[in-house]
């Protein structure tokens, strides 16, 4: 049977049939970055189709549909082309139950798939339905196994970690999990641009109009307002992550120290200084008058889900939300209409086990906590 080689044009091997990978740069970049390798797909296909056809082998017998472990059991979710895993209590196992039906909804992280950024979302999921609390981790369109779309303007959605349809895409799935779960109310809840997700739900009108959200949960969030063309780096907060880090600076006695020893840059700390009093003038100025992420903001007064921030340490998140809603956001949050949790340990993504960890044990903690 002849072996099939794809390799970076200009390479050949003896005894195998080679052909060109021209798109393979395109499959090693950041995941947001990457792109469907179509054309070396197309050469393993036409390969195969080559092949002399095989005998029939015997039929596989069916399996079960449902994985049971460890007092969970998890089953496919699929719904109008998006597709996903719902979690949920096993109920031969004997754990404690919620005080309410509920359920919770996480949403994409980047372009990771429902198994969320080093698996947390999967981890969450079943430590949740230890807890009794059932969830549905989904893929929106273009992400993971879901069906991907063009949006309105065209541009290719594969792979895209703000698709148009999340709202939609969001619509159905809370519908499916409050049906499959007969949970009254959900909690949303997303990392990164699944935190965008959660903040856009909230303000979609029929979402609203259903009341079928308790609590939208932001942890570290990169933007409130997604628009194409703006970057999809995850480094596009860090002259805010700068000011965080000489906010926390200020506090402590040791970076004084280092100040008085000449171990601190004085000239670029007195320029950043400067240009952070002209910022500061402007948003005083702004704050007058609500911006677009203010109006947003206050437009949820008469709503009564809950809206939660999270912040890993040095993460741009609620300079973001200050710096968009100048006024308005730190009177949210002062009376209690934000309910902000700044995060002791842990970079944008949850890379080390321990952040994991501590991560998905305040998750459950504060949701298991939540009233109905």
């Amino acid at each position: 049977m002849p072996k099939l080689a794809i390799l970076p044009e200009g390479t050949s091997l003896t005894g195998f049939e080679t052909r060109p990978l021209l798109d393979w740069i395109e499959t090693v970049a950041e995941p947001q970055f990457t792109r469907v390798p179509s054309g070396t797909l197309g050469h393993i296909g036409e390969w195969f189709e080559s092949l002399p056809a095989c005998a029939a082998g015997t039929p596989l017998k069916p399996t079960s549909a449902e994985l049971r472990w460890g007092g969970v059991v998890e089953s496919a979710f699929s719904e109008d082309g998006l597709t996903g895993v719902y979690c949920a209590p096993d109920p031969a196992v004997e754990i404690p139950r919620t005080s309410g039906p509920r359920a919770v909804l996480l949403l994409n992280s980047g372009s990771v798939h429902r198994t969320g950024p080093h698996r947390l979302y999967t981890l969450l999921a079943r430590e949740l339905a230890r807890a009794g609390i059932p969830s549905l981790r989904l893929d929106f369109r273009g992400l993971g196994e879901s069906y991907a779309t063009r949006s309105a303007t065209g541009e290719d959605q594969e792979n895209h970690p703000y698709p148009e349809s999340a709202s939609t895409d969001t619509r159905v799935a809370l519908r499916w999990l409050r049906q499959r779960s007969g949970a009254r109310t959900v909690t949303l809840a997303g990392i990164c641009s699944g935190a965008h997700a959660a903040w856009r739900a909230l303000l979609d009108s029929e979402i609203r109009a259903e009341g079928a959200v308790a609590e939208s949960i932001l942890v570290n969030p990169l933007t409130f307002r997604w628009q194409e063309g703006m970057s999809l780096e995850t480094t596009a907060g860090t002259q805010l992550q700068e000011v965080e880090h000489y906010r926390q600076s200020f506090k402590r006695a040791e970076s004084w120290k280092k100040l008085l020893r000449g171990q601190v840059q004085v000239g670029h700390a007195l320029k950043f200084g400067a240009r952070q009093l002209v910022s500061l003038a402007k948003n005083r100025i702004n704050s007058l008058k609500p911006t677009e992420l203010g109006q947003e903001l206050l437009s949820l007064s008469d709503h009564p889900a809950r809206l939660s921030l999270w912040v890993s340490p040095g993460d741009p998140g609620l300079a973001l939300l200050r710096t968009g809603a100048p006024g308005i956001s730190d009177r949210l949050i002062s009376g209690g209409r934000i309910q902000l949790r700044s995060l002791s340990e842990g970079d944008h993504t949850f890379s080390r086990h321990s952040a994991r960890q501590g991560l998905i044990a305040q998750l459950v903690a504060h949701i298991h906590a939540q009233p109905n």
